[in-house]
């Protein structure tokens, strides 16, 4: 191993660097390019050699001053290729690359003349379009060290220059990549300009206006760049042959993946003698969408491809059970699982919290404008009296009733969201002027698919244009900052692999708040709790993942309780290691809960042509059971239903995220899921896998939101940094229709339980972006310390949760009142799940 680097002082790390870069400036990728000029142009550095390539001067001329185009001096024969040299360090890079996240390489090795190589071939097979389609007509620009350095009387002057840039490349709009040799000392501990240039650096990777491949040794890139979670997230490693014996694992675990790449009921389907000659749905996740050489093995095999979801490196596919072994065994393919079903899972302005928070001062114009909210569900009937700005609508079914809400549980669920106030103060939304966003992906009976969920959310991701792919996304161009699911399908694999939850978390990375619904599944058919039940995406812990409780109809919180049909913790997806021994994440979920039961909302109808006339037909909801319309008026436009379910639970939730990030843009997913949980009311009686952190508390949010820093950048804030913009810290106390209690202030971390003000008087890491909230905890005679880098000092862990053999602790109670699902396949969505959804609990209605 390499010896350890002493650190540099600034001045000492600019005459290094500069003299390194200088000796090998004109000579790593040209044979012809001569030496530099003497004569220093206006902006600092010097001028080129008439050999010096000039396109792009007059777009990007300081890229033009302090750096090489290797594309357009690949075009005139001007680099230095040696063949056969990195061939498979250069297949992994474009690989990287291509990819819609972590997709900056950097290139490990011990020798620079291999990264060089590297770098230079892939800029030849750009020139010539010999790569995928989302790398033609990019641009490698080398950044030269020694020009940015070269006249620089200090290092303001050098972070002048890096900045201008930086601005370049922005401007280009993903066009160009840039190469950065020595990465390390520009970025990550071992700084050697400071951590300004290197604040730069990362903040234009966090905001997507950055993509770069870097050169560092196998030590540089361990101590000062994978160790820094927050830049670990943006950047893949990609050594030689010489680096890692098993480079293909390794570069999977990277990603996250663990265990066998085969779900558990593909792998027993494999197994079956009597399955062998069949044929299964399955999706498939990959390093490369485009993979040539998979895509041979589909051909031979006879694998049918339905469609590539790129934004999600994913695909749906129908294959022959036979095909399973040779696909999973392929190093492009990172885990397969089926395409399993997916169904949905079942006044509140008051009892939330929202009327007491529009009453403080400041607070009566957040109702949500300006935040675009995806409900990904049934469709919507958008003519609906109560329904206002509905801004975009999508089928992903392909059933042929386009966006409309045959089922009826999509309107149902937008109107808990964004019932605009039409109805004399009744039923309004909790975010009634929400921008919505309908995205159907369940069918007229309720029922889908993961390919249709992983569609949508793709969708989501991807540009409004497939013709500019380089250009603005969907997201951005609808201002979607949250996105609801109440839907779910059975949780078998592991969070780590799981399709759907995996896409959950490019969104929330992407700076989307992603809430989904617990299930249906709290009770046996003989009324038994059952525990571990929760169902994915809800599974996933950067989601927020909501409960259901029942108010037994009443403004006032002291009488409220967690409905019985809500699933339970911990989570009991899994993975399989190559022992064959099987692996639970076993975190605590729900993460917290709202009201679930019995509540009224929009009804969807629609409007058919039969025997000659127009006539408005009910939903499948209500034409299987009338009583559930809870307001039977003339005009189906002014209709409403009652329904019961975690799916109820879930809008009221992802409204309240919409309303914090309207009150202060600047939170992240991660912050607003922390401020939710840490203002929620305990209830009493309920353990942990119960309620989460306990049950929404919209008042007690907004005044903890509005107190959190807006002049700071997450990206690049350290843990520690004073958070809020008063010393004084909110009042943790909430009244509600007369009812007045103290919040929980602690939030859920994995399999444990957080406390402490130092949560938000001090900004922890883990609230950033690609980050989860479980992420680097260590326990410490009490004490999350995380080497003082993800959370920091003086954040207390409560008595817990131990999860061991199938025992569960929590708070010092032994579970002993319910049933826990012991295999990681849960009760399925049976009439059992589906009369939970309808009817919910026996008491009054909540309006």
């Amino acid at each position: 191993m390499q010896a350890p680097k002493r650190p540099l002082t600034t001045t000492t790390g600019l005459l290094a660097l500069s003299l390194t870069a200088s000796l090998i400036t004109g000579s790593a990728f040209t044979r012809h390019a001569g030496a530099q000029s003497k004569k220093t142009l206006p902006g600092g550095g010097d001028a080129r050699s008439p050999h010096q390539p000039t396109t792009g001067t007059r777009r990007f001329p300081s890229l033009a001053r302090h750096a090489r185009d290797l594309t357009e001096m690949a075009r005139r024969g001007e680099l230095d290729l040696t063949a056969n040299r990195g061939d498979e360090k250069l297949r992994r890079t474009i690989q990287v690359l291509s990819r819609h996240a972590k997709n900056n390489p950097v290139l490990v090795s011990e020798c620079g003349a291999e990264n060089q190589t590297v770098v230079s071939d892939l800029a030849r097979r750009i020139a010539i379009g010999d790569v995928p389609a989302n790398l033609r007509g990019k641009r490698l620009f080398s950044l030269e060290l020694a020009s940015l350095l070269s006249g620089a009387p200090d290092n303001r002057e050098f972070e002048r220059r890096l900045q201008i840039v930086l601005k370049e490349v922005a401007g280009a709009k993903s066009e160009i990549i840039l190469f950065i040799e020595n990465l390390d000392g520009l970025i990550g501990t071992g700084a050697a300009h400071g951590q300004t240039a290197a604040a730069m650096l990362q903040t234009a990777l966090t905001n997507n206006e950055l993509q770069l491949i870097g050169a560092t040794t196998l030590y540089a890139f361990g101590t000062h760049l994978k160790s820094d979670a927050t830049l670990a997230r943006h950047f893949q490693k990609v050594c030689g042959d010489d680096a890692t014996a098993n480079g293909e694992t390794d570069e999977r675990a990277e990603d996250g993946f663990v265990g066998d790449k085969v779900s558990p009921d593909l792998r027993e389907m494999m197994q079956a003698a009597d399955s062998a000659g069949g044929r299964v749905k399955a999706i498939l996740q990959v390093t490369d969408p485009r993979s040539q050489e998979l895509a041979a093995i589909f051909q031979r095999q006879g694998v049918r491809v339905r469609q590539r979801l790129n934004q999600l490196g994913s695909m749906e596919v129908e294959m022959p059970v036979a095909a399973l072994e040779e696909i999973a065994a392929n190093p492009a393919t990172n885990y397969v699982s089926r395409n399993r079903e997916v169904r949905a899972f079942g006044h509140v302005e008051n009892t939330t919290g929202a009327d007491a928070m529009r009453a403080q001062s400041g607070n009566s114009g957040l109702e949500g404008d300006g935040i675009g909210i995806a409900v990904i569900d049934s469709g919507l009937f958008r003519d609906h009296d109560s329904m206002d700005k509905i801004v975009f609508q999508k089928d992903f079914t392909g059933d042929g009733y386009g966006t409309l809400d045959k089922f009826g549980h999509g309107t149902h669920v937008t109107g808990l969201l964004a019932n605009k106030d039409n109805f004399s103060g009744k039923y309004i939304g909790v975010a009634p002027k929400a921008e919505i966003v309908s995205l159907r992906v369940l069918d007229s009976e309720g029922v889908g698919s993961v390919s249709s969920l992983l569609k949508a959310l793709d969708w989501i991701l991807a540009p409004v244009s497939a013709l500019n792919p380089l250009g603005e996304k969907n997201h951005q161009k609808y201002k979607i900052k949250v996105v609801n699911l109440s839907l779910g399908s059975v949780a078998v694999d592991s969070y780590q692999n799981d399709p759907a939850c995996r896409a959950v978390r490019r969104l929330v990375d992407a700076g989307i708040v992603v809430v989904t619904a617990a299930g249906n599944n709290g009770k046996t058919v003989e009324g038994q709790k059952i525990y571990g039940a929760i169902h994915s995406p809800g599974t996933e812990p950067s989601a927020i993942t909501v409960g259901a409780t029942n108010t037994f109809g009443t403004d006032a919180r002291n009488d409220d309780g967690i409905a019985t049909f809500s699933s339970r913790g911990p989570t009991r997806s899994s993975f399989t290691d190559a022992a064959g021994v099987r692996h639970y994440d076993h975190l605590l979920k729900p993460d917290l809960v709202a009201p679930g039961n019995k509540l009224i909302a929009a009804e969807a109808t629609t409007k058919e042509r039969i025997n000659g006339q127009d006539v408005f037909v009910p939903n499948f909801l209500i034409s299987k059971d009338p009583s559930r319309r809870a307001i039977n008026d003339s005009d189906p436009k002014k209709r409403f239903m009652r329904l019961s379910g975690t799916s109820m639970a879930a809008p009221i939730t992802a409204g309240a995220a919409a309303l914090l990030m309207q009150a202060n843009p600047k939170l992240t997913p991660n912050m607003v899921k922390a401020i939710l949980m840490y203002t929620a009311q305990p209830l009493s009686d309920f353990n942990r896998f119960e309620q989460g952190a306990g049950q929404l508390n919209i008042e007690g949010a907004m005044r903890l939101a509005k107190q959190v820093r807006t002049d700071l950048t997450w990206a690049i804030t350290l843990s520690g940094t004073p958070m809020l913009r008063t010393t004084t810290f909110p009042i943790t106390r909430t009244t509600i229709a007369n009812d007045t209690f103290t919040w929980t202030q602690g939030i859920l971390m994995g399999n444990a339980f957080a406390t402490g003000t130092n949560l938000f008087t001090k900004y922890q890491r883990v609230y950033g972006l690609g980050v989860l909230v479980s992420d680097g905890v260590l326990v410490s005679d009490g004490v999350l310390v995380s080497d003082g880098v993800l959370v920091s000092d003086g954040v207390l862990v409560s008595d817990g949760v131990l999860v061991s053999d199938g025992v569960l602790v929590s708070d010092g109670v032994l579970v002993s009142d319910g049933v826990l699902v012991s295999d990681g396949v849960l009760v399925s969505d049976t009439l059992v799940g589906l009369g939970s959804l309808l009817d919910g609990d026996d008491t009054a209605s909540m309006e």
